[in-house]
């Protein structure tokens, strides 16, 4: 007996067989059809019972899994995927179609393509037959086996071959329902030919064994191909696993269709680093396949193990250059490095616009304005010293002018940002600066620290050397007929978005020359703005929050489809002198933190900072992101030990991918530690 869970929508379907000379001579039932096809392969599938590992089934740990395996080798060899043989299972034992079990060992597993080699016991292991490549087209009928419900009979699902080389070219997809039911079972034609393995694959090719398994019963179905999943077993025959492999290095574009692919981030002492790749190099060519958009060098990479080699052709300025570097499968963990330095931001009359992001659904894509670099003086960039910063406990006063770092000349706050990244905890630092008031330029040698492990509180000393500085930075009106007074209290703007929604924003008054800090909320759409104004008005003025409520039309909590209408809240904000989007934060709970790592860590946004209300950043959520100049808070304080485990395991997650995670302070309340924290963030 067959279990099918999907048939194809008409009762039957006639497959021509052949012809004889003019006319048509044969049809079957599709039912028929697909009968004939599982009985030549049935006996190559395998029903596996794992026991022990560290298997979790909706977030909770199960002791023993049940899962599916093609026999590849009259030796016994069974490829299966990794889904259910996670950790280090007790054992493996397999199931025949006549029900006599034998065991199996695990020689190696593909962390790419998520597949298992395993060795059983025994003999009489029938093989399956595999199709030919050139032999699966899209259009075709194809069927999904596995052995879940009992060893006697696999279960079935019918669909289509949907597409071909999907995931970064790694995989067949089909419409036939896929689900743990049947991860590790064949994909197979209509001739009992096997198409490929299925295994869960999520759309960016990456993360644990797990991910991709939300898509399970969607209609959108991964099958590693056959010839290519034979291939990998030859190399997993040995005995070693075959890992992901990471260049060290963010890639950057002005969109996803744009041709000019540039190098962004590149982490010190990573395989790009030792190449000698530098932030700003074009990349024209990638294992000679030309990069015409940000996806190819994704897609070439995702789809590579550690220890194979990656040749580049870059431009940097008008030279070209040929590099080749040997993926890594880890990276060095980064501590970022810290100064204990403040920048200003100051309101400047006429702000200075970036350059405009592209962002689908907004014409024109958008400005990002960095506000303080309108203020920038000739010569250098006025900071304030933390008192116990690596800068201050080497004697440097309170305010200085800072005019090089390690030798590179400091014109603007945004170079001054774009050295970032390259200041390691522990590393060497040269200072050269003026103390405020004097034309002499003297000179300090000191090490980075590391940012502070709690959000440490801000003084009302530090604000109030920081109104000075902001006073004395601030531009000049042209015509001092122009100079207004800012009205005293909190502003109330509510604007609509070209009907994507609303956006809100309640803006601190007065005269102050700090510029603002964005606070953006992403889950308030059910909160009375009374009561948000309430919790948040002792940090408006004091530390110049600016809050920011978008509100979809339906007055639902925002999801992926209101990305346009957050970015589009950020683009009204921006064009406001006052507001100094380095400081920007992204408040959000948990069932949010794909939306926010989204808005902030997936382009250009100008986010730096990312606070959690509840719960944590998985490690899958945030697969491919490094995390140096960017920030994370979890203010989650949930008493139940398992939450508690998580947030430790995303913590340190977190900060090994150069993210600055500082702990919450617990005598203060969330607003408190969310405007200490935007503060912060302009620090280096």
């Amino acid at each position: 007996m067959l279990f099918f869970s999907r048939v194809p929508a008409i009762a039957t379907v006639l497959f021509v067989l052949s012809y004889w000379p003019g006319c048509l001579c044969f049809a079957q039932d599709a039912g028929t059809v697909t009968r004939q096809a599982v009985e030549k392969v049935q006996a190559a599938v395998v029903r596996l019972r794992v026991i022990g590992g560290q298997q979790v089934v909706d977030g909770e740990a199960v002791n023993s899994l049940v899962t599916t395996g093609l026999v590849i080798s009259e030796a016994g060899e069974i490829l299966t995927s990794s889904f259910a043989l996670q950790g280090t299972p007790d054992a493996v034992l397999v199931e025949k179609p006549d029900g006599s079990r034998v065991n199996a060992r695990i020689v190696a597993t593909d962390h790419v393509r998520r597949i298992v080699l395993l060795r059983a016991e025994g003999s009489g292991w029938v093989p399956a037959k595999v199709a030919a490549r050139d032999a699966i087209q899209v259009g075709q009928y194809s069927i999904a086996l596995g052995r879940f419900y009992q060893s006697t009979a696999p279960s079935v699902s019918v669909g289509i071959v949907s597409a071909l080389n999907r995931i970064h070219g790694m995989a067949i997809q089909t419409d036939a329902r896929i689900s743990p039911v049947n991860y590790g079972g064949p994909l197979i034609g209509l001739s009992g030919e096997v198409y490929g393995i299925l295994v869960p694959l999520s759309p960016r090719g990456r993360g644990n064994a797990s991910s991709g398994l939300e898509w399970y019963d969607s209609g959108i179905g991964f099958a590693i191909p056959m010839q290519d999943a034979l291939k990998i077993a030859e190399r997993l025959r040995a005995g070693g696993d075959l890992h992901p492999g990471l260049m060290g290095l963010s890639l950057a574009s002005k969109g996803a269709f744009s041709s000019r692919v540039t190098v962004g981030r590149v982490l010190p002492g990573g395989p790009a680093d030792k190449a000698g790749l530098q932030e700003g190099d074009r990349l024209l060519k990638i294992n000679d396949r030309p990069v015409d958009r940000i996806a190819v060098p994704e897609e070439v990479i995702a789809a590579c193990y550690s220890e194979e080699n990656i040749r580049l052709n870059v431009m940097r300025g008008q030279q070209t250059l040929d590099v080749s570097l040997t993926l890594a499968e880890s990276l060095p963990e980064i501590i970022p490095g810290y100064l204990g330095v403040l920048t200003v931001g100051s309101v400047a009359r006429k702000p200075a616009a970036g350059p405009a992001v592209e962002v689908p659904g907004i014409p024109g894509g958008i400005q990002l304005d960095t506000g303080a670099d309108a203020a920038a003086k000739k010569g250098g960039v006025r900071l304030l010293v933390i008192p116990d910063g690596a800068v201050g406990k080497a004697g440097v006063p309170a305010q200085i002018e800072v005019m090089s770092v390690n030798g590179l000349r400091v014109t603007s706050e945004s170079s001054l940002f774009r050295l970032t990244p390259k200041l390691i905890s522990g590393g060497g630092v040269k200072l050269t600066y003026r103390v405020m008031g004097s034309d002499e330029e003297k000179f300090v040698e000191i090490l980075a620290g590391q940012r502070p492990l709690t959000v440490p509180s801000v003084s009302e000393e530090l604000l109030s050397q920081w109104e000075a500085l902001a006073q004395a930075n601030a531009s000049k009106p042209e015509n001092p007929e122009e100079t207004s007074v800012a009205a005293a209290g909190i502003q109330r703007s509510d604007v609509e978005i070209e009907g994507r929604g609303r956006c809100i924003t309640f803006t601190p008054g007065g005269p102050s020359k700090r510029s603002s800090a964005p606070v953006i909320l992403l889950s308030e759409h059910a909160t009375l703005e009374d009561a948000i104004l309430n919790r948040w008005k002792p940090f408006l003025e004091s530390l110049r929050i600016q809050i920011i409520i978008p509100v979809n039309p339906d007055k639902s909590q925002l999801t992926d489809a209101d990305v346009p209408l957050i970015l589009s809240c950020i683009q009204q904000v921006s064009s406001a002198a006052a507001v100094d989007l380095r400081r920007t934060v992204l408040v959000a709970s948990r069932d949010q933190a794909a939306l926010a790592k989204q808005l902030a860590f997936d382009g250009p946004s100008g986010i730096r900072g990312v606070v959690l209300t509840t719960g944590w950043f998985s490690q899958t959520e945030l697969e491919g992101v490094t995390g140096l100049g960017a920030s994370v808070m979890l203010l989650d304080a949930d008493a139940n030990i398992a939450s508690r485990a998580l947030k430790s395991e995303s913590s340190q997650f977190l900060k090994k991918s150069g993210f600055w995670v500082p702990e919450s302070r617990q005598d203060v309340s969330l607003e408190q530690n969310i405007a200490d924290f935007s503060v912060l963030l302009r620090s280096l």
